[in-house]
């Protein structure tokens, strides 16, 4: 029997560049931001005012 793979979920990154609500270039800048204050990527998108805390809302639902 082979063993069985888990899918991966998708980053909330990635679901939110899928859905053109925030481009490369903002996520890096994200990234950038959560390496400075160990704040989660949501919620550097969302200081740095690239998307909505219902944007965030709605990809973490799809990354279910």
């Amino acid at each position: 029997m082979e063993p069985t793979s888990t899918p991966q979920r998708q980053t909330i990154s990635a679901i939110l560049i899928d859905a053109a609500a925030v481009t490369n270039d903002q996520v890096d800048l994200a990234i950038a931001r959560h390496r400075e204050t160990g704040c989660r990527i949501g919620e550097a998108l969302v200081e740095l005012g690239f998307v909505s805390e219902e944007d965030i809302g709605w990809a973490l639902a799809r990354q279910l």
